[in-house]
């Protein structure tokens, strides 16, 4: 199962959730984070808050979300509603 994390900025809130599923799934999951608009980079406040064990588990750049993979999200958001 592939579990995407979608914010605007892919600098903080996203990151933070991308790293707790990562670190609860242990590796049952294909866990990512992406951004509409990021940021480019991740918000130093945030990798102040994650552990060094869940911080290794993140890339410190923002993720761009490309335009096919926001449709596929809204066309896969709208079957489940």
């Amino acid at each position: 199962m592939k579990i995407l994390f979608l914010c605007t900025h892919n600098a903080c809130r996203s990151i933070l959730a991308e790293a707790l599923c990562r670190h609860l799934a242990d590796g049952r999951f294909d866990v990512a984070s992406a951004g509409s608009a990021p940021a480019g980079r991740v918000h130093p406040r945030t990798l102040a808050l994650l552990s060094e064990r869940i911080r290794a588990l993140l890339a410190t750049e923002a993720e761009q979300l490309a335009p096919a993979q926001l449709q596929t999200l809204i066309n896969r958001l709208g079957e489940v509603a």
